[in-house]
């Protein structure tokens, strides 16, 4: 679908269709995804990982995705975030599947016209974060208060429900939120009487942060190097050779992966131009670089003790280290996995088993470009532009620039996600929702909506088309909702306008 929608397809109805069967299987993946994440956490097999997590920020991200539907249905969002809840150590992915299936949940069943209200405090005593969702002109009778819950009850609804072809509910959500809070060692809590008002109210407790790593310390190791056999000699005059850097050859490249054989083969590819060293995890290859620092770092992803991404993470934050550019390896092909490093600082992602050569010129392609960075950040033209006006960095006015591009290609598109762009971008959402209410001052939704209306404006201006055809052509589906948010941003409403324009249309 994504392939047939970048093509020019003159043909609107297949356009729409296509955009339909799009939606539909994205909307499947969703409830495929939910199921096994409902499993794993059932099994106690979900992984988390436990950081500081700014709870608003989260929570604005999570509530950005429903803008348009709430306006839509006109219904009134209250936000109150408690100004001393600021950071909180939890697992950021659980938290956010946690807030945005229960927002959905209200989304979904309150009617025009009224409200929701989400609440998130710091709670002193007994030292937990409390988040209430509630929603007004809806109600669940008390005898349904514990099977929403009940995994068995909602799996047999949803595997009925499927077999009919019916439309599933929220169920999945529901209960997968419990599991997810319940991992987190929380409670969750369901209100309501019955007919005018549902809130659920999460309390999490506080956890202790994933950091089996500190900052580089400054005592001495020893550091494990390769001779020529590829195995880490014993003799402590080889380590402090190592310290004295070969100048016949282009500087030290630390390897940090668990299995033998590939260090050994890392090292047969790298050794004739290249220092080798060699580490078993994350957390060794920390203590080595307490004896001399390398000009790259080669590390799997998944190791024992301290993995690749968590070491990216703690080297990037270090002055001293991050420069270094890192090469992650791993037998994990998923673009999740790989984004989860790039996302850390990782400079390269090379998938096992991989071709020597391959290998070869990433390593110089990294040293390469890590050597005109710093020739470059030495140099007087350190990146500023302009983006209307503002001055920001060179690199965020191109994603702004992509980023809009993006939106323009799809832009017939009424289902156009935050999901899409950011996967284009290869980027996480709340990366993309930082980057754009950093640069331009509006979340990806907002940002979205005024692409939208200010191509409706052009169109307006410059062509015959009547109005209904503009709106479905800027990728709005709803004329009441076009209509009142053409109105906020112009003053007018698209006809009116178009009468001042002094454009003339028989509509």
């Amino acid at each position: 679908c994504e392939q047939l929608l970048r093509t020019t397809i003159p043909d609107s109805l297949t356009r729409k269709y296509i955009n339909i069967i799009k939606s539909n299987s994205e909307r499947m993946q969703g409830l495929i995804q939910q199921l096994i994440e409902f499993r794993k956490a059932e099994t106690g097999h979900l992984q988390v990982r436990i950081e500081k997590t700014d709870v608003a920020e989260l929570i604005r991200f999570v509530l950005d995705n429903f803008q348009e539907v709430l306006e839509q249905k006109n219904i009134k969002l209250i936000m109150n975030i408690h100004p001393d809840l600021l950071y909180w150590n939890s697992d950021r992915d659980s938290l956010e599947k946690i807030l945005f299936n229960l927002v959905s949940n209200a989304v979904k069943y309150t009617p025009s016209d009224e409200k929701i209200e989400v609440s998130a405090s710091y709670l002193s005593e007994p030292n937990i974060v409390q988040i209430q969702v509630t929603n007004r002109g809806v109600g669940i009778k008390e005898d349904h208060h514990r099977r929403i819950f009940d995994r068995f009850e909602v799996l047999e609804r949803f595997e009925k429900q499927v077999m009919k072809g019916l439309e599933t509910s929220n169920g999945i959500g529901l209960a997968l939120c419990k599991n997810l809070v319940e991992l987190l060692g929380g409670t969750i809590r369901l209100e309501s009487d019955g007919e005018t008002y549902t809130s659920f109210t999460i309390r999490l407790p506080e956890l202790a942060p994933d950091t089996d790593a500190a900052p580089l310390p400054n005592e001495p190791v020893r550091l494990k190097t390769t001779d020529a056999t590829g195995y880490p000699p014993e003799s402590e005059a080889r380590q402090r050779e190592i310290m004295i850097p070969d100048t016949v050859k282009n500087g030290l490249i630390l390897v940090v992966d668990d299995d033998p054989e590939i260090c050994r083969l890392l090292h047969d590819i790298l050794i004739h131009t290249y220092e080798i060293a060699m580490a078993y995890n994350g957390k060794e290859a920390i203590e080595m670089m307490k004896l001399r620092l390398p000009v790259l770092i080669i590390t799997d992803n998944i190791m024992p003790v301290m993995d690749g991404v968590e070491l990216v993470k703690i080297m990037k934050q270090q002055e001293l280290t991050r420069h270094i550019p890192i090469l992650m390896l791993s037998t994990k092909s998923s673009v999740e996995s790989q984004i989860e490093g790039l996302e850390m600082g990782a400079d390269g992602y090379l998938g096992k088993p991989f071709h020597p050569r391959h290998l070869e010129a990433m390593v110089e392609s990294a040293l390469s470009r890590n050597k005109t960075l710093l020739d470059y950040s030495e140099s007087p033209y350190l990146a500023v532009d302009l983006l209307e006006g503002k001055i920001i960095r060179k690199e965020d006015r191109n994603l702004i620039l992509r980023i809009t591009s993006l939106i323009f290609e799809q832009i017939e598109n009424d289902s156009l996600s935050i999901e899409y762009i950011a996967g284009e971008l290869a980027m996480s959402k709340m990366q993309l929702y930082r980057k754009l209410k950093e640069n331009v001052g509006q979340t990806p939704t907002e940002y979205i909506r005024t692409i939208r209306l200010k191509q409706a404006e052009k169109l307006l201006k410059t062509t015959s088309k009547t109005v209904s055809e503009i709106m479905y052509l800027c990728g709005f589906n709803n004329k009441a909702y076009f209509y009142r948010e053409f109105a906020k941003k112009f003053n007018d409403t698209p006809k009116e306008f178009r009468k001042k324009a002094g454009t003339i249309v028989n509509e």
